[in-house]
């Protein structure tokens, strides 16, 4: 027989920095299963000026897109390459086994898509494709 603590559930906080626009706390609970609830809180971190003190800003997530999808997986194949990870901070190191994988993933999904997507995301796939190829095979050659 299950004790009553068991049957509350579980509280999740959630700390991770997202952006936007609102100043309200974000709080959402979910039943789960069990009868319980989970709780999310996020927020990001903000400079207050007055005091000079850096403190956390409420924020909601962004809407998710397909676009956005695979700008997310483009821009984390091209760190992987190499890229710059800020404006003016040095680049990391290549991990092209990674970055494979990425386009490997992004490949997949062009394949799986065709003729399901608009004529931009199409687009936008195919041009992300052709950068992230081209940029791996310049990291990838052997240099002299």
């Amino acid at each position: 027989m299950a004790t009553e603590e068991e049957e509350k559930g579980f509280v999740i906080k959630d700390r991770r920095a997202r952006y936007g626009d609102d100043d309200e706390s974000v709080t959402s609970q979910s039943a789960q299963s069990d009868g319980g609830a989970a709780e999310e809180t996020v927020s990001a971190p903000v400079n207050d000026t007055a005091s000079g003190t850096e403190r956390e800003k409420p924020t909601q997530p962004r809407e998710l897109t397909f676009q956005s999808f695979v700008y997310s997986l483009a821009s984390s194949a091209l760190m992987l390459l190499g890229g710059e990870a800020k404006e003016g901070s040095e680049p990391t190191p290549p991990n092209l086994q990674q970055a494979s994988e990425i386009i490997q993933i992004l490949t997949l999904l062009q394949e799986k898509t065709k003729g399901n997507l608009e004529a931009e995301e199409d687009s936008l796939l195919k041009d992300l494709l052709y950068t992230l190829r081209i940029t791996y095979v310049e990291r990838a050659a052997p240099k002299p």
